[in-house]
C-alpha cells in the first residue's frame, strides 16, 4: 500500500531552520495495521521522502511497541539495508516496528562525511526526527523507545541524530561508522557499535579515506563516553575463537556502551550479505551483527 503524510505545512517548511516540525499527534492504539512490508512517502522540506514500514507478524494495535530505524549506507536503499542485514526477520522475532527510509541521492547528511546529501546540506536529521513522528502517529509505537541502526554513512547519521537531537533515540547501534561531533547538553545515548577490523573504508585505527578523516573507534567510543558519564576503565564482555571481541565502558550512568571488533572482516555488515567484495574486503558467518543488535535494543526496552 502506498500512502502520504504531511509532516510540515509551507510555512513550517520555510521556518525550518528556526523550529521543528510541530509535534504529530500520537497514535489511538485502535488501528488495524497489516503485517508485512509497506511503502510510504512524507513531505519534508519541499521533496517527497520515501520509506518503507515493516509489520512484524505478531504486531498488536493495542500494544505500544519499539520502532527501529534501519539506515541504509551510501548508494543504498532501504530495502538494500534490509537485504544486507535481514532486519526483517529480527523485527519479527522482538516484535518491534522497522523503518527503512532511504536517502536523498541514495546518501545521507552525516555533518563531516560523505557524499551528495552532505555536499547538498540536505537536513536529514530534520527529516529522521519527523519521520519518527509521522510514523508514530500512524502505528502504535512508544516513543519512548525509538531505536536506531545504520550502515557506513547511515551509521554516521545515527550518531548525529543521538547528538543533535537529544531524548529522540534511546539507543543506537552502528556498524562500521563513526564520527565526532559538538552535542547538545543532554545526548547521552546507550550504544553498540560493530566493526570489522579490516575494514578499508573506515578505519579501526583511524585514519584519512577520500580527503575525509575517519576518526578510530577508540576515538569514537571515547567521545561517547564522555557524553555518557562513563569511567576511563573498560572491562572485556566477550572473545570468541572465530575473532569477535566485545568490551564495554564502565560507570556509564544507565547509558551503557559496548564495541566489538570482527577480525579479517572488511567494509562489510558482519553476518549479513556482502557487496563488493574485492573492493570492501571479505565478510563472516561467525558473527550476526543484526541479531546481536537486536537483541541489544530489546535489552534496552526493557
Amino acid at each position: 500500500m502506498r500512502f502520504k503524510l504531511a509532516s510540515l505545512t509551507l510555512a513550517a517548511v520555510l521556518a525550518a531552520c528556526a523550529m521543528n516540525a510541530p509535534p504529530a499527534k500520537a497514535q489511538a492504539c485502535d488501528g488495524q495495521a497489516k503485517p508485512g512490508m509497506h511503502e510510504a512517502e512524507m513531505d519534508f522540506g519541499m521533496l517527497d521522502r520515501s520509506y518503507k514500514v515493516y509489520v512484524p507478524k505478531n504486531w498488536d494495535e493495542k500494544t505500544r511497541r519499539p520502532l527501529v530505524l534501519g539506515l541504509h549506507g551510501g548508494f543504498g536503499t532501504g530495502q538494500i539495508f534490509n537485504e544486507q542485514t535481514r532486519a526483517a526477520e529480527q523485527a519479527d522475532k522482538y516484535n518491534m516496528l522497522l523503518v527503512l527510509p532511504d536517502g536523498r541521492l541514495k546518501s545521507w547528511n552525516a555533518g563531516t562525511c560523505c557524499g551528495a546529501a552532505a555536499k547538498f546540506g540536505v537536513r536529514d536529521v530534520d527529516f529522521i526526527e519527523a519521520l519518527v513522528e509521522a510514523v508514530s502517529a500512524q502505528y502504535c509505537v512508544d516513543k519512548s523507545k525509538v531505536f536506531a541502526t545504520g550502515f557506513s554513512n547511515g551509521a554516521m547519521l545515527s550518531h548525529r541524530v543521538a547528538c543533535e537531537k537529544p531524548g529522540l533515540l534511546k539507543a543506537i547501534a552502528p556498524v562500521s561508522g563513526g564520527i565526532m561531533s559538538e552535542c547538545k547538553n543532554g545526548s547521552a545515548v546507550s550504544a553498540l557499535l560493530i566493526q570489522g577490523r579490516d575494514d578499508p573504508r573506515i578505519f579501526w585505527n583511524g585514519g584519512t579515506f577520500d580527503d575525509t578523516y575517519r576518526p578510530s573507534m577508540r576515538e569514537v567510543v571515547s567521545a561517547l563516553a564522555r557524553r555518557n558519564g562513563c569511567a576511563e576503565q573498560e572491562k572485556a564482555v566477550s572473545k570468541s575463537a572465530t575473532g569477535v571481541e566485545c568490551r564495554q565502558r564502565t560507570g556509564c550512568d544507565g547509558h551503557p556502551i559496548t564495541y566489538c571488533g570482527v577480525d579479517k572482516v572488511g567494509h562489510q555488515w558482519p553476518g549479513g550479505k556482502s557487496y563488493w567484495v574485492d573492493e570492501l574486503g571479505p565478510n563472516t558467518r561467525a558473527f550476526d551483527a543484526t541479531a546481536e543488535i537486536f537483541k541489544f535494543f530489546a535489552d534496552q526496552a526493557r
